[in-house]
């Protein structure tokens, strides 16, 4: 993985989140992570939970005792900026009137995914104040 940007201090916003927390043993924690990703992902789906970027955070870190994780969800940033993305919910997921990725790394000459730029664009509704009306 690369770093794209250096150590800095900013202030940041508060932020609201949903998480598990629990404590495991660093060898194996990853695999932890991973089940609870899951557990957090379907827990959200079954309540119709809207959110932005998950995350891991590691509240004590032991690498030869117990770490005390978490594995957690931001709350949507689109909702929290009154924006309402152009997006439908049906039993096969999500359907956008569009979302998509733009590469800005050039897959030819770097394939290594973990390197990649990548932007994510995706339609606000009609209803948002911030919404284009090029389709």
């Amino acid at each position: 993985m690369e770093i794209i940007d250096g150590p800095r201090v900013v202030a940041a916003p508060l932020r609201h989140c949903v998480g598990i927390r629990v404590v495991t043993p660093f060898r194996g924690m990853f695999a932890v992570r991973d089940q609870l990703m899951t557990e957090l992902y379907s827990w959200a789906a079954e309540r119709a939970v809207a959110y932005g970027h998950t995350f891991f955070r590691l509240h004590v870190v032991d690498m030869d005792g117990p770490m005390d994780v978490e594995d957690g969800m931001l709350r949507d940033w689109a909702h929290d900026q009154g924006l309402t993305l152009d997006r439908t919910v049906s039993p096969a997921g999500e359907r956008f009137a569009c979302r998509y990725e733009a590469y800005l790394t050039d897959p030819r000459t770097e394939p290594r995914k973990t390197r990649w730029h990548t932007e994510l664009a995706i339609r606000l509704t009609d209803e948002s104040p911030e919404a284009s009306s090029i389709d």
